[in-house]
């Protein structure tokens, strides 16, 4: 299956490009739905942006999940044949990569490259402007995509070398 790409909008609840604090060290993930429950607004966020989250504070980015005035944020879980990753945004442009590209290597080095189709939706500001660069394919290509559009190369972690 090859990679398969399209450009959209951004999700209509999410800020405008000059509302994000996007510092060198700021990461901020933007949520994939926005609903109601019991009276409160709830930003939803994949399920893979809480372990993507805490590896980005491990290594040490000022992490953020965009809820706008009064709203909390939620866990959106699907079930499906797809591994839909979170929308995250950087100050740097390089570090969603970084974080995407290593989340991915550890799904391949723990599952190996099974049936599974990843989305990635890799949100670029350009003058201002925000746009969503929508990636899809198996995790190996995705992967390997990722490497060629970024000049990184992933997964070179120090899980290896004595202490």
């Amino acid at each position: 299956m090859p990679i398969k790409e399209s450009w959209t909008d951004p999700l209509p609840f999410w800020p405008e490009s000059e509302e994000l604090e996007l510092g060198q060290n700021n990461v901020v993930f933007l949520p994939s739905s926005r609903g109601e429950l019991d009276g409160e607004v709830v930003m939803g966020f994949r399920q893979e942006a809480q372990e993507m989250r805490v590896k980005a504070m491990d290594d040490g980015f000022d992490v953020q999940l965009f809820t706008p005035g009064g709203a909390r944020p939620g866990i959106l879980q699907e079930h499906a044949a797809e591994v839909v990753l979170p929308f995250l945004v950087a100050g740097v442009s390089s570090i969603p990569f970084s974080i995407i590209g290593d989340y991915i290597y550890d799904y391949i080095k723990s599952r190996g490259t099974d049936d599974s189709v990843f989305k990635v939706g890799l949100v670029e500001i350009e003058e201002g402007n925000m746009r969503i660069h929508n990636i899809e394919g198996p995790p190996a290509d995705v992967l390997s995509f990722l490497e060629d559009a970024s000049g990184q190369v992933f997964g070179d972690d120090d899980d290896n070398e004595d202490d």
